[in-house]
């Protein structure tokens, strides 16, 4: 499959596509990784699986930084499915951790319904203006809309490259963010008080969006769906499960039922949300530098995988490698011996040295969690 955006003036990008190469089943393997050798090529899914893997997943959420590697324009490879998963694989080839990812672009799946863009050079866009009209709202097909089939052409490449000998994995946006992109973050949040109903309808769609992207997603190639949710950050316990919770929740009884498994992000400090989080049954939570991750394992037990949590900027933007190899232990033993990935506890910033990523690898791969105590 390729696909391929190009803006035209007054009117929305235009999307060329050869669905002569689609996958038409999803990926279903379900005792591929119980063999000693797939265990060891596929630590992430092995630690998702809360399983102990015989050296320590590592995978900090790699996007933009990796143009910095490949040297391709982020615009290029926003717009062009081949060019993305090009960077993506040279940050991975360079760097040797445990899984590769698209970018992290929380924007796409509004575009492809009909939110206005702020798009600067060298950065991810953003929603600055939400739809019209939310009673014309339409689940937007991924493989014909906007900039989705450049990040299926993305997935579809990386999983043929190095599908066989690492994890492919893939965003979608979490239904109530996305919800907050199209009708307004302060407007929405009103609505969770004045107008229930309302929101409930909007979540039905936003939910159906995640549903049929993810979708699209594993049978482009991805075995991991991480659901960006930043948004949910911002409500009370009660309110996400009202209003998270239950969209949530089927997202990832999808995902499962389709053979892949999920991780749920939640950006910034989810500290009051964590049982809240582990009960949509997600696979894992990554979980931001924010929240202490000693209290998250000892909260949640071995429920789920725990996966975070480096400070992007903090430590990994501004820190030395020896900050990075002081917070990168730190983080290993809080968050324990099996079910445990260590990541970035949210995307790594474009600017972060090599040497500050290559420190955090090393750490891992000389940690063993199936001999720790």
């Amino acid at each position: 499959m390729r696909a391929k955006a190009s803006s035209m003036p007054g009117s929305m990008s235009k999307i060329t596509l050869d669905l002569g190469s689609w996958p038409r089943l999803a990926w279903r393997e379900p005792t591929y990784f119980y063999t000693t050798k797939r265990k060891k090529m596929f630590q992430v899914v092995e630690a998702l699986r809360l399983g102990t893997p015989e050296k320590l997943p590592v995978l900090p959420l790699v996007g933009i930084h990796s143009t910095k590697i490949s040297g391709i324009s982020v615009y290029g490879a926003l717009h062009n499915g081949e060019e993305m998963a090009r960077s993506q694989l040279a940050a991975f080839r360079r760097y040797r951790y445990d899984g590769v990812f698209p970018f992290m672009d929380l924007s796409v799946e509004a575009e492809a319904m009909g939110c206005e863009l702020k798009k600067t050079e060298g950065e991810i866009p953003t929603v600055v203006k939400p739809v019209g009209e939310i009673e014309k709202l339409q689940v937007p097909e991924p493989t014909k809309t906007g900039r989705l089939p450049v990040f299926l052409e993305a997935i579809e490449i990386m999983s043929r490259e190095v599908g066989k000998e690492t994890t492919v994995c893939a965003y979608i946006t979490g239904p109530f963010t996305l919800a907050t992109h199209l009708r307004g973050m302060a407007n929405l949040l009103l609505d969770c008080r004045r107008n229930r109903e309302g929101v409930h309808k909007v979540l039905e769609i936003t939910k159906e969006v995640g549903i049929t992207y993810a979708r699209a997603l594993i049978h482009a190639g991805s075995r991991v769906i991480m659901i960006l949710e930043p948004s949910a950050a911002l409500v009370s316990a009660l309110h996400f499960r009202e209003f998270v919770l239950p969209y949530l929740s089927k997202i990832t009884s999808f995902i499962a039922q389709e053979g892949a498994l999920s991780i749920l992000h939640v950006c910034g400090n989810s500290s009051h949300l964590l049982n809240e989080m582990a009960e949509t049954g997600t696979n894992g939570m990554s979980i931001d530098s924010p929240v202490d991750l000693r209290q998250a394992r000892e909260k949640l037990g071995h429920r789920v995988c725990l996966m975070g949590n480096l400070s992007p900027v903090r430590v990994l933007l501004e820190g030395s490698p020896k900050d990075v190899e002081s917070s990168s232990r730190e983080c290993i033993m809080k968050g324990g011996r099996s079910g445990f990935i260590l990541s970035s506890g949210c995307e790594v910033p474009k600017e972060t040295k090599p040497e500050n990523i290559e420190t955090m690898i090393r750490v891992a791969r000389e940690f063993s969690p199936s001999k720790a105590p």
